[in-house]
């Protein structure tokens, strides 16, 4: 069985790798779930209420590093031109 040392690479190395790797699957795999929670927030929101108005692009800082995502801002129907965010409860 070859070993990591036989091939020139640094378990060191290799175990940052891995854990770089760990970090940017598990950001992608958080932004993915958060945007698909915005898309059903659009989806299954009180329409009456609330009216989509704008898209904007965020940052979230994780223990992963940072997660972008597009959030969608929404306007009460009727209230004020103050937007807002809905946020969903998991």
């Amino acid at each position: 069985m070859d070993r990591l040392s036989d091939r020139g690479v640094d378990f060191k190395d290799f175990e940052q790798w891995c854990y770089d790797m760990g970090m940017a699957f598990s950001r992608m795999l958080m932004g993915t779930v958060l945007q698909d929670i915005d898309d059903r927030i659009l989806k299954e929101r009180d329409k009456r209420v609330y009216e989509a108005r704008d898209i904007r692009q965020i940052s979230i800082k994780t223990l992963m590093g940072e997660v972008e995502m597009s959030r969608r801002l929404y306007r009460e129907t009727g209230g004020n031109r103050d937007y807002k965010a809905i946020c969903a409860v998991m």
